[in-house]
């Protein structure tokens, strides 16, 4: 649902139009969800259940969030768990969301930082490693009670200059990529962490070029290259 700031007030219009398109087609809702950024006022709601055709509280404010999981909460509050049962004849008990009040408390509260290095070679455009990054602050936030502090890194730059920008890192990550470009770079943030005992995933190419670093600079090196592989003895039922 639109707010119009010059004119300072919330369009019902558009929503109006489509549940009407949704009937046309034999389509009539039980539950209007509204997306908005501000909390939806309750005149606002009245005319859109007068024009939809749905109950007044079945129309729901979905808002804006600055977490995802504080938005079962927000319909909750609303009823929308109430109001899908009674339309599925269901009788269950109220919804316990301790669970998801603990996390969101975890993501809110934490009791400690971490920093982990994101070596790539789209740093620039971080939005390619969006769904990584979101990973990381929802595994790492939520289990361990840490506000996670991703640095983008370009594995060109390491390849250039070293790996000096990997010193204060508590972990790091190589996430997958295409072509050989920044290749070395990320070579040599893997032997950085190898050597100084930071914690290291490797997604997709990124934990093949663990195997390369580790294939280069030990297993090559060594009097006797050591196994890499442990293939067990098969023996013949009897």
């Amino acid at each position: 649902m639109p707010y119009i700031a010059t004119a300072g007030e919330i369009k019902t219009k558009p929503t109006q139009h489509s549940v009407k398109e949704l009937r046309e087609i034999g389509i009539q809702p039980d539950i209007l969800l509204c997306r908005m950024d501000r909390e939806l006022p309750d005149d606002e709601k009245r005319k859109i259940a007068l024009f939809c055709n749905v109950e007044e509280n079945a129309v729901i404010g979905c808002y804006d969030s600055d977490s995802i999981y504080k938005v079962p909460g927000m319909l909750h509050a609303q009823g929308i768990d109430s109001i899908i049962a009674e339309q599925l004849q269901l009788e269950l008990p109220e919804a316990d969301l301790s669970e998801w009040n603990r996390i969101i408390d975890a993501i809110e509260h934490p009791t400690q930082e971490v920093n982990i290095a994101m070596v790539g070679k789209y740093v620039d455009l971080t939005e390619s490693y969006k769904s990584l990054s979101e990973a990381l602050q929802h595994a790492v936030s939520i289990h361990t009670h840490s506000h996670v502090n991703i640095i983008y890194i370009d594995s060109e730059d390491i390849e250039r200059d070293g790996p000096d920008a990997l010193k204060d890192m508590d972990a790091i990550l190589v996430p997958g990529g295409f072509g050989k470009r920044g290749v070395e770079g990320k070579i040599k943030a893997v032997r950085f962490a190898r050597e100084n005992n930071i914690p290291y995933l490797g997604i997709c190419p990124g934990m093949q070029i663990a195997l390369i670093e580790y294939a280069r600079d030990v297993a090559c090196r060594a009097p006797t290259p050591p196994s890499l592989i442990w293939i067990p003895t098969i023996r013949s039922l009897p």
